[in-house]
């Protein structure tokens, strides 16, 4: 095996002595890990820049659209929640969701991207995820509906700090 040794300012090449070939291999081997770890991370993040919520997808958004959102905020939410404080849950959430609903009619019309959905409901989201398990998976629930209304699919990893997936 052969190494490059600088003597005098000029560089050779020359057999490593016989004590330093295993640490010359550790330290190959340690720099093809590093180069095939830095490869698998590139790779990653280029897969996730894909994903993310900056790269923004339009959303067809006409008159349907806005009347099946109009519809979902005229129902009565979690009607269904269990136990005794499901009244109070109700009166603090139920506004939550009708509120973002209320925005995104007004404002999908003029910003009809993916983008502007994510960043107008992660305030939303930011509100509910303490919330119990019951009423928070009604919330989400409620995400999901208002995503499909609007023609898309996932959060695409946008509120994983709050551990929610849609």
């Amino acid at each position: 095996m052969l190494h490059f040794n600088s003597l005098a300012g000029g560089t050779m090449l020359s057999k490593p002595a016989n004590h330093s070939v295993g640490r010359y291999r550790t330290l190959l081997a340690n720099r093809r890990g590093l180069c095939v770890v830095l490869l698998l991370a590139t790779v990653q993040l280029l897969a996730c820049s894909r994903s993310m919520p900056g790269n923004d997808v339009s959303l067809s958004v006409n008159e349907t659209t806005l009347g099946r959102l109009r519809t979902l905020r005229a129902e009565p939410k979690f009607v269904d929640l269990p136990g005794a404080p499901a009244a109070a849950e109700r009166r603090r959430l139920e506004p939550l969701i009708n509120d973002l609903i209320d925005r995104l009619i007004v404002g999908l019309p003029a910003h009809p991207t993916k983008r502007w959905l994510l960043e107008t409901t992660e305030p939303t989201v930011s509100r509910f995820y303490l919330e119990d398990t019951e009423a928070r998976d009604r919330c989400v629930d409620y995400l999901d509906r208002i995503f499909q209304i609007v023609g898309t699919k996932g959060a695409d990893g946008a509120f994983a700090k709050y551990m929610i997936d849609l």
